[in-house]
């Protein structure tokens, strides 16, 4: 009896859960200000159990590979916490991003977390020079890619995360109502670590036929 009034007490304390789940956030979202390109993200949140049995994380699935979450335990016990840490490489990236972590636990209960910042330039760039395309950040910038034909399927795999549905801009400037010839060459030559070279010849993911239904993608776009 009074294992399950000091329960029913922690539970009052905290978070509501979504539908009276037992798996819950503290917190959900997590807004971590203005941070440095090239300087890694740290956060940590808290996975809870709002009911008196426990239970068993099965799922954490951060949102692209700049994002890595390791849990300090996947069992949960009753009326409980255990930290979520999270860890996002800004290499590339600028202005507010938005990163996410979806947490399941063995009763098919879902949660996410959110994590959202701003980069700015760093003052000091490093001196070594990184790729969007290899390691970690091949996963969600090149591999997606691999084997697509169609320019608004290779779209959607490794451009639209930068500059947003239909071309419209997000992180990235907008790209749709350019002409063709102008986004096949910077598609082809690169504008710089913002917008590095797609092509293979230069190192990017994409061969010469996926780049020319890309660009013709895009400018087919200016008539929408």
């Amino acid at each position: 009896m009074a294992r399950r009034g000091l329960i029913a007490l922690w539970l009052l304390a905290a978070p509501i859960s979504a539908q009276g789940a037992a798996l819950f956030l503290d917190p959900p979202n997590l807004a971590l200000g203005v941070v440095p390109e090239g300087m890694p993200v740290m956060a940590r949140a808290r996975i809870g159990n709002a009911s008196d049995q426990p239970f068993v994380i099965t799922e954490v699935v951060p949102s692209c590979g700049c994002t890595v979450a390791k849990l300090s335990s996947k069992l949960v016990p009753p009326a409980a916490f255990v930290d979520l840490d999270v860890q996002v490489d800004p290499f590339a990236k600028r202005g507010r991003v938005r990163k996410t972590v979806r947490i399941r636990n063995d009763r098919g209960e879902e949660a996410v977390l959110v994590i959202s910042f701003v980069v700015v330039p760093a003052a000091h760039p490093p001196g070594k020079a990184r790729s969007i395309f290899a390691g970690k950040c091949a996963r969600c910038h090149a591999e997606p890619a691999r084997g697509l034909a169609d320019g608004a399927a290779i779209y959607q795999a490794v451009c639209a995360m930068c500059h947003g549905e239909h071309g419209k801009g997000a992180y990235a400037p907008p790209v749709a109502g350019l002409s063709e010839a102008h986004v096949r060459k910077v598609l082809e030559e690169g504008l710089g670590r913002w917008m590095p070279a797609f092509a293979q010849e230069k190192g990017g993911p994409l061969a010469p036929a996926q780049l020319e239904a890309l660009a013709h993608w895009l400018a087919s776009l200016r008539a929408k």
